[in-house]
């Protein structure tokens, strides 16, 4: 990948413009008179003379059309009004969703214009010479810092004498004794705050310098003068007259250690199964202060979206002190590993905190220090192996949020010159095998958003096809749902995995075979690819989509909430009743609630999409 086109980016040209990715069109139905005629409905309400909605068979032919009402959550029909009695109204959320204090504007006041984050006034600063030599494609727009938005948990109505962190005790299941709420009754110093969109651009580029220094195994080298001129920039910023260090308490510090391991850091490992988030980066963080701070801004991010009175200011002024003891590290070869965790962790809290539209710059910088020290998925080293697959399933949820190829193409996700065959043996292990469902994802999103010549694209697409089945069915005993049942209630299955790893490795098989069969071939018919043919998925979107919800909706996993708003997003777009509207808002919802990861910005999309479709 050369500096000047970086992976993912081409010209307008396509050579592969016959099979380029079609704007994803919702399902029909048609009236309840053609369907029982068995004819084809054009699906458009005519106005006949009498005033009724009529499609064009039944105008034509003077019969009645019926068209198929909505059942709400409560089990009630919605009968169908006229065009002119009934005004057209936005996707309702069900009753449980609209009890919810909302972050931002009410689900139904909400336009096409209506911003997923509120832009903050534009913040200028001095562009590093860094950013014109790395990175000649990124956006000339300035970055808008991340908001932190207002927590989305209810404030219960408590006594005036109660503790000033009354939220934290039910989140936890903690009592107030010994660890006193009062730890945190306290604001933490504003000013970085006002900095972050400095900070976040220090982390970024601290990255890509330390790529290009430390080993020096990328190319082209950077000219001497323009690292001098930066370190200079690094190094002020690490001596530099800010406020005094961060010091937390003894009880302060157990609270967000203890929430890292048993909620962010457990997140992370998801197809860990040494666990090494939790159980070993907290061991080695006592001597890197980098890497503790990092943690515990991580921590504390968590807390921001969840707890109403938490503290201003103490996750930014611990995001910032982890920063300050990572900057004079950008020549330092004594620790790479633990540089390389500290920036992932980092990234992962960055991602948490920006607009999706941002995520590219850091993850941009992460990808060029896994490539400096050449770090694959298939790293023998454990920590090596484990930070690969904390950070790439971020790129993955960005390729789907872009719909773009991923940042670190899928050839550096194993060794190289490996074969099909090689790689599939490779991850043949049920260690590995959630991991090998993320990296079959990404052979999905980079082959239906890239470009390939029609005859190349049919054969990897019959491949991947055949490769998807061959994942669904190994280690079955270990990744196969533990009960399933149908609820007629929401008419979603309600699927439970005794295995967190399976819940969210599912999901993103379903996922992307949403994703290549709307992007078959044009000259392949799926209907020759039988459902019940043991080499093939099921070829049904609404079969797909429909467990991708049953899943979430029935399982509360962190690492698996954290991981399933892509998939819900791919398969809402398969949904076409307001009941299911509300189920998947509903679901979305607790995942932002339970994780503290934005899901508003992903149910503005949906809904965008499904009024075009009224």
């Amino acid at each position: 990948m050369s500096l000047s086109e970086p992976h993912g980016t081409t010209g307008l040209a396509s050579t592969r413009s016959k099979i380029s990715k079609p704007e994803v069109q919702r399902a029909r139905t048609g009236c309840l008179t053609c369907r029982r005629k068995r004819r084809k409905c054009d699906e458009i309400k005519h106005t006949s003379e009498s005033g009724d909605s009529k499609c064009a068979y039944c105008l034509a032919n003077g019969l009645a059309c019926e068209w198929p009402g909505f059942i709400n959550v409560s089990g009630q029909l919605l009968k169908k009004k006229s065009a002119k009695q009934q005004p057209r109204k936005e996707p309702q959320e069900s009753p449980e969703l609209a009890k919810v204090q909302w972050p931002f504007s009410p689900v139904a006041s909400l336009s096409d214009d209506h911003p997923v984050l509120s832009a903050a006034p534009p913040h200028h600063k001095r562009v590093s010479p860094l950013s014109s030599l790395l990175t000649p494609t990124l956006p000339s727009k300035v970055l808008s810092p991340p908001q932190f938005h207002q927590p989305v948990v209810e404030k219960p109505n408590v006594p005036a004498a109660a503790s000033p962190f009354p939220d934290y005790t039910s989140l936890t299941g903690m009592s107030s004794d010994p660890l006193s709420m009062d730890a945190f009754n306290q604001n933490y110093p504003s000013t970085h705050e006002n900095s972050y969109l400095d900070l976040s651009h220090i982390l970024r580029e601290y990255m890509y310098v330390n790529a290009f220094t430390t080993n020096s195994k990328l190319e082209p080298l950077l000219p001497k003068e323009v690292l001098t001129e930066y370190f200079v920039n690094v190094e002020k910023f690490s001596v530099k007259d800010f406020d005094e260090p961060v010091v937390l308490k003894p009880e302060q510090e157990i609270l967000l250690l203890k929430n890292y391991v048993e909620n962010v850091g457990a997140g992370m490992d998801m197809f860990d199964t040494d666990k090494t988030m939790v159980r070993v980066i907290p061991q080695k963080m006592k001597s890197r202060p980098a890497l503790r701070f990092a943690v515990l801004a991580l921590s504390s991010r968590w807390f921001d979206s969840k707890v109403a009175n938490y503290p201003k200011g103490l996750t930014v002024s611990l995001y910032h002190e982890s920063l300050r003891h990572l900057a004079p590290t950008y020549n330092d070869t004594s620790n790479n590993i633990y540089i390389i965790v500290t920036c992932v962790i980092l990234c992962v809290f960055e991602m948490m905190s920006s607009e999706p539209r941002n995520w590219k710059q850091h993850l941009e910088g992460c990808v060029l220090l896994l490539k400096s020290y050449k770090i694959t998925g298939l790293a023998v080293d454990k920590i090596e192996r484990a930070t690969f697959w904390v950070f790439i399933r971020m790129d993955v949820c960005h390729s789907v949020i872009n719909e773009s190829p991923t940042i670190l193409p899928s050839e550096h996700w194993v060794l190289p010159n490996m074969t099909a065959e090689e790689i599939e043996k490779a991850f043949d292990t049920p260690e590995m095998h959630g991991n090998y469902i993320v990296y079959l994802a990404s052979l999905v999103v980079n082959l239906v958003y890239g470009e390939q010549e029609d005859d190349q694209y049919k054969s990897k697409w019959l491949d991947l096809w055949v490769r998807l089945r061959r994942w669904e069915l190994s280690f079955e005993d270990l990744f196969s749902k533990t009960y399933e049942v149908y609820d007629p209630k929401i008419g979603f299955p309600r699927i439970f995995f005794a295995n967190s790893q399976a819940i969210s490795s599912t999901q993103m098989y379903h996922m992307s075979c949403i994703l290549m069969i709307q992007n078959k071939p044009h000259n392949l018919r799926l209907s020759q690819l039988s459902a019940e043919n043991s080499m093939y998925p099921s070829v049904s979107l609404v079969y797909h989509a429909r467990r991708i919800i049953g899943i979430s909706i029935t399982n509360s996993d962190y690492g698996a909430y954290s991981n399933s708003i892509q998939p819900l997003y791919v398969a809402g777009l398969i949904l076409t009743s307001r009941q299911d509207y509300g189920i998947l808002l509903n679901a979305l919802h607790n995942v932002e609630k339970s994780t503290g990861w934005a899901t508003q910005w992903r149910m503005n999309d949906m809904m965008k999409f499904w009024r075009k479709g009224d």
